[in-house]
């Protein structure tokens, strides 16, 4: 029985600009939007999720069970203490958010 992955882009901090690529194991998977779920089948075993907006990406290994759900929130994120400096200037360096949420 496989287990699954779920990746969701809905963290209502996200700056929601800018699609996420993910890679898992290395191979890409798919794009993530905003407000969008990515769900994929994998086999039990450690993986390796990836996200990334070309500028900047996170990384999480983790250890799905058979049957079990892995979900992981991603997202575009400013820097709070930069932010009001940087919408100043009209220049927006930003990170990813990597979170993994629960297990079932």
């Amino acid at each position: 029985m496989p287990a699954t992955v779920e990746i969701r882009r809905d963290w209502d901090k996200d700056i929601k600009i800018r699609g996420l690529d993910v890679l898992l194991d290395g191979v890409s998977v798919g794009n993530l939007k905003y407000g969008s779920v990515l769900s994929l089948a994998i086999e039990p075993g450690t993986h390796e999720l990836k996200v990334t907006n070309s500028l900047y990406s996170k990384s999480e290994e983790f250890t799905a069970e058979e049957g079990e759900t892995v979900i992981f929130q991603a997202g575009n994120k400013m820097p709070a203490a930069w932010a009001w400096f940087l919408m100043m200037v009209c220049v927006a360096p930003y990170g990813v958010r990597l979170v993994r949420l629960e297990r079932t």
